[in-house]
């Protein structure tokens, strides 16, 4: 999937965004000043919308294999536009440069171990409490991705500052923590294309895109179900290797 220039920028600051409120949490566990100003939690939200529409453009590209979807296309054009025009006001203020440079002033000049031992521990467990929940919903299955991508980050951000005495996951463990990951970031998209084609708006639309969207959201709902059914089948082995985890390290 060929992807432009614009949204690699925009994959890019989210993702970097990302790393950022990791080390601010593990900051946190004995600083709570350290705070991400609420402009760049726009900024960061407004690039999600962004992100968004740019995946039902893809839709757009499938459907087009039979049938040009102007009205469609058009409304998610102007919609992007208009996000993206917002991006940049909100990112071209001198108080978003100026917010990320108290921010960096306020990191600590290091964090020490049992700091990052108590936060891992933290998150493993919570991580655990969510992976307990029977019938797991979509919005389940989304908030053990966010948690598992921040221990990512914290993982790398402990290996980068030589913490060796605070227990890490093994390089197969991450690997598996990784892939999940990223399986389980595919389901998310696949969650937000259909939450995009609501049925109020598709009736607005010429009877033959509308058609053509509902045949392709059914096509979406099938896969989406294929893929939720192998996630929850990856999570069961991740949470074994997690329990032993913390029963090796945080249950002494």
């Amino acid at each position: 999937m060929e992807t432009s220039p614009e949204e690699d920028v925009i994959h890019t600051f989210r993702r970097e965004y990302k790393k950022i409120r990791a080390l601010v949490r593990l900051s946190s566990t004995t600083n709570n000043k350290i705070k991400i100003a609420s402009l760049l939690k726009e900024i960061y939200a407004v690039a999600g919308t962004v992100r968004e529409y740019q995946l039902q453009q893809y839709i757009v590209k499938e459907a087009e294999e039979n049938m040009k979807l102007t009205e469609y296309g058009n409304s998610l054009q102007k919609k992007i536009s208009y996000s993206l025009n917002i991006l940049r006001k909100k990112a071209a203020t001198p108080h978003a440069k100026r917010s990320l440079h108290v921010l960096r002033k306020k990191f600590p000049e290091k964090i020490n171990s049992p700091q990052a031992y108590q936060f891992i521990r933290i998150k493993i467990f919570h991580l655990l409490q969510l992976m307990e929940i029977k019938n797991k919903k979509d919005e389940n299955i989304h908030g053990i991705r966010k948690t598992i991508k921040d221990l990512s980050n914290t993982f790398n951000t402990i290996r980068s500052l030589n913490l060796a005495s605070v227990p890490i996951l093994t390089h197969n463990q991450e690997e598996q923590f990784h892939n999940l990951s990223y399986q389980m970031g595919l389901f998310q998209d696949l969650c937000c294309v259909l939450s995009l084609l609501k049925p109020a708006d598709l009736r607005r639309l010429p009877a033959a895109e509308a058609d053509l969207l509902n045949r392709i959201k059914m096509k979406k709902i099938k896969i989406k179900k294929e893929e939720k059914r192998k996630i929850l089948i990856e999570l069961k082995k991740l949470q074994s290797i997690l329990k032993k985890f913390a029963e090796d390290h945080f249950m002494n």
